[in-house]
């Protein structure tokens, strides 16, 4: 009897495995981890187009020009909002000169009055081909107007060599100025500046002399020169 009573806890305990076994859950999957959402990047916001000639105090004379005036470019059609000259059928028209209305050399580009210096002049003078292409730009003593390295008309020629370490020059035969050249992206600048000549009687007076007189952005390659005493020049009209 006693064995019989062992094999019987034997199945009822075979058994009960029987039952864990069969109760045992599947294993579970792992849950698939959620797909990152790509971050949008904003567009760029586009950068207006001016609808305005540039102010006097952001203008800076570049070796390729002077605001929206581009050495090499078009000049500026008459509908053109930023504009910073116009031609004038009349400009040139005096009885001075004895030129006349329609008369050939009647006409010439001139600064818009935003840019008018004293007693009517303009703060910088420009040079347009024939085929309408600007080919100068020239800034005398009417306004402050630097370069992008800050020289000025009035600036002396120490800081002229300091800001331009690589100039070149000077160079010229006039006997009251001479010119130095800085090469740059589309373009050069040829400074003007004030000498005195021993030998001759004096033209400058004294806090002009050393000092820059003018400058102008000109095509590359362009030979240096001088306007000091002569009726040279961009722009302007026939004397």
């Amino acid at each position: 009897m006693r064995t019989r009573r062992v094999s019987a806890l034997s199945a009822v305990t075979a058994a009960g495995l029987l039952l864990l076994v069969g109760c045992t859950p599947e294993p579970v999957e792992p849950a698939a981890s959620p797909t990152p959402t790509p971050t949008l990047e904003a567009a760029p916001t586009p950068t207006p187009e001016p609808t305005e000639p540039p102010a006097r105090a952001d203008l800076v004379l570049r070796p390729d020009g002077l605001g929206t005036l581009v050495i090499g470019e078009p000049a500026p059609a008459p509908d053109d909002p930023t504009a910073m000259i116009v031609f004038d059928d009349d400009l040139c028209v005096s009885d001075i000169s004895g030129v006349g209305p329609g008369d050939p050399g009647a006409g010439a580009w001139d600064a818009i009055p935003l840019y008018a210096g004293p007693e009517g002049g303009r703060i910088f003078a420009v040079g347009v081909s024939d085929a309408g292409i600007v080919d100068g730009v020239q800034v005398y003593g009417l306004d402050d107007i630097p370069t992008d390295e800050g020289i000025r008309v009035g600036s002396t020629v120490a800081e002229l060599l300091a800001a331009y370490p690589d100039i070149a020059g000077p160079s010229g035969d006039s006997s009251i100025s001479q010119s130095y050249l800085v090469d740059g992206p589309g373009g050069r600048i040829v400074f003007e500046v004030a000498i005195e000549d021993p030998d001759i009687a004096p033209y400058w007076e004294p806090e002009f002399i050393d000092t820059v007189l003018g400058m102008t952005a000109v095509p590359s390659g362009t030979p240096g020169f001088t306007i000091a005493g002569s009726d040279g020049g961009l722009g302007g009209c026939p004397v």
